[in-house]
């Protein structure tokens, strides 16, 4: 949701979720927005059932409805990408400011899905949509996002993508490994010591 400040799909598909929800049109949002209602419905049931285990063990006193209070950390939003970041990884977008392409593991270019927040059409005729991505990624506050692909035909759209920062990639997007072979070769070059200078 680039207009708020978040630079969050995932947080802004569940907010909007629960807006058409209590107004009735749950059913009509999912389908134009081409959202999974179950998958809403089970990370709404998820915060229902954290709650009841929080009363359980005392955390949140039984009878005691109002618990925005309990939800300390539900507007620091580093944390609420960390944990997105952490429950995605390792679905990682690198932005390659070089050529102005998103790039994944798997994936050499990618593109922003059209019903994506961080998506935005050519604002004229004679603008490109080649040109309209790469403006976008060019305005994107971070080098790394977390996503959902989708893939139509050859393309690679990524959808409900939040930009994170590099410091939270590197605390909360899985293992880092070294490869052992890399450890092999830096003993096999150092001649199995301290590398001289």
């Amino acid at each position: 949701m680039c207009g708020t400040g978040y630079w969050s799909g995932h947080v802004h598909a569940f907010q909007a979720w629960q807006v058409a929800q209590r107004s009735g049109r749950e059913r009509e949002f999912c389908e134009q927005h081409f959202i999974s209602a179950p998958t809403m419905e089970m990370v709404y049931w998820m915060r229902v059932q954290l709650l009841r285990q929080m009363r359980t063990f005392s955390i949140i006193l039984h009878g005691c409805e109002n618990t925005l209070h309990f939800n300390s950390n539900s507007k620091k939003w580093t944390v609420v990408k960390a944990a997105l970041c952490t429950g995605t990884s390792p679905n990682l977008i690198l932005v390659d400011r070089e050529h102005m392409l998103l790039r994944t593991q798997k994936e050499l270019t990618v593109m922003f899905h059209p019903l994506s927040t961080l998506h935005e059409c050519p604002t004229s005729p004679y603008t490109s949509v080649a040109a309209s991505h790469s403006a976008i990624v060019e305005t994107l506050p971070s080098d790394w996002l977390i996503y959902e692909i989708s893939r139509s035909g050859q393309f690679c759209h990524a959808r409900c993508c939040t930009v994170v920062s590099p410091i939270t990639v590197a605390f909360f997007a899985g293992a880092a490994r070294v490869p052992q072979d890399c450890a092999f070769e830096a003993k096999m070059c150092c001649g199995g010591g301290v590398a001289e200078s």
